[in-house]
């Protein structure tokens, strides 16, 4: 008898702390700006579309937001259909999702059903991912025009949300 409540109250506190860590699982999980921010590394990739897209070139005209998701990630198919739409919203910032963990044809599918119009590429190799260290999906990155890396924000993010980091952080507003 002793043996099946211990067994009970185990099976209990381990329900407990599941409930309490995935109670957080929906909310994205901001960094602050960092006086001490690191820069981006930069990257050259093949996207989807085959043309290609370098980091240091675009950071040139303009900052940067990088999307890293996959088509299986649920939280990365309900956040992207709010990135095309700020990609629309504010031209004065770059776009570009980098499909982790997926082929190139499952990405490309979910892109073209959504139709999202901004850059996509596919980390193949995980060479860009490993960089940025991403162990968790998503996760979008503002880059400064300088190249310094001012916010990343682990979880879904929404309109409201990314529009709000990119006016604050990037000092760029929505039509700019």
């Amino acid at each position: 008898m002793r043996r099946h409540r211990t067994l009970i109250a185990a099976a209990a506190i381990a329900l407990a702390l599941a409930a309490y860590f995935s109670a957080g699982a929906d909310r994205p999980i901001v960094g602050s700006p960092d006086p001490d921010a690191r820069v981006a590394t930069d990257f050259k990739v093949d996207l989807i579309d085959g043309g290609s897209f370098t980091l240091s070139a675009v950071l040139a005209d303009r900052p940067v937001v990088i999307n890293f998701w996959a088509s299986w990630c649920p939280p990365c198919r309900q956040e992207m259909p709010d990135l095309e739409q700020v990609s629309r919203d504010v031209p004065g910032v770059r776009f570009i999702g980098i499909a982790i963990d997926d082929t190139e044809s499952n990405a490309a599918s979910y892109v073209r059903q959504i139709g999202v119009t901004y850059p996509i590429a596919v980390d193949a190799n995980y060479a860009i991912s490993d960089a940025y260290g991403i162990n968790v999906l998503p996760q979008t990155w503002l880059v400064t025009r300088n190249g310094t890396i001012v916010r990343t924000i682990q979880g879904a993010v929404t309109r409201e949300s990314l529009t709000a980091y990119i006016e604050q952080d990037l000092g760029v507003s929505a039509g700019n």
